[in-house]
């Protein structure tokens, strides 16, 4: 019986390994490296592609802190290519890259407001950046074995990393997790019902939250922006304090704001 019930385990995992991703890793070890966004070789982003990641956005979100919602460029050419090589094509090499282009935005998004609040109050001892914890959004289960990781884990890791070398204490826990969804986001016509879909999909673990943290969001693309949205008032509802919610790059209209150096 022991040995029938580790076979049935074994054979389980085998099937749930993503061939496509071990045919795309041993394809990206033989083959030389080019940059993601042009294809320029020998390395992994370029200069250039590096550029427009610091081509900073953000539109108003009342819901949190600091009032806004942030992304480190547009998701569009050369950034959705990079970004799409990263995602669907498994490369792994771009996790430190685009993780340090966030934690540089989060710097800085931290250090204005920090010196706003500080030029308004009194009281400057108080420090109101403090109990940080990285949240990152999560994937479907179908779309994590698609691509064979939750690739939100090592950005979410790296970041915590590097606020913490700048003298940010902050952490990562994975408090958000997505419930059973009986319909996938695009069978749902409208915006409306992606949100209503996302709302009743996020579940937060409260037990692993610390009291009186503050939550910095994390994701990869910002679409129609329902899905940060819904995590947002899916930890408000827990009385969780969200500072601000930051992606890699976003889908922004004409009306969104370059937020600059």
């Amino acid at each position: 019986m022991l040995l029938k019930n580790l076979t049935h385990k074994i054979n389980g995992l085998i099937l749930n390994i993503s061939w496509t991703i071990v045919f795309k890793t041993m394809v990206n070890l033989i083959l030389p490296v080019g940059c993601a966004g042009c294809d320029l070789p020998d390395c992994v982003l370029c200069d250039d592609c590096t550029s427009m990641f610091k081509e900073w956005h953000k539109d108003p979100l009342i819901s949190v802190m600091c009032g806004n919602i942030y992304s480190c460029s547009t998701y569009v050419g050369f950034v959705r290519k990079s970004l799409l090589c990263w995602k669907d094509h498994s490369n792994q090499l771009l996790d430190k890259p685009f993780s340090y282009l966030v934690s540089q935005l989060i710097i800085k998004v931290i250090s204005d407001y920090k010196n706003s609040y500080e030029s308004n109050c009194k009281n400057t001892d108080e420090n109101i950046i403090e109990n940080l914890i990285i949240v990152p959004i999560p994937s479907s289960s179908k779309s994590q074995r698609k691509r064979g990781r939750k690739h939100m884990d090592p950005i979410a890791k790296y970041v915590s990393k590097n606020l913490k070398e700048y003298g940010i204490n902050a952490r990562v826990v994975k408090a958000i997790k997505m419930g059973k969804i009986k319909v996938k986001s695009v069978q749902v016509k409208g915006s409306r019902g992606r949100s209503l879909r996302t709302t009743k999909g996020f579940l937060v673990d409260t037990r692993i939250v610390p009291k009186g943290c503050k939550v910095i969001l994390l994701d990869d693309i910002i679409t129609t922006g329902s899905t940060m949205k819904n995590c947002v008032e899916a930890l408000k509802d827990c009385g969780i304090t969200v500072f601000a919610c930051f992606a890699i790059a976003g889908v922004w209209s004409k009306e969104s704001v370059l937020y600059g150096l």
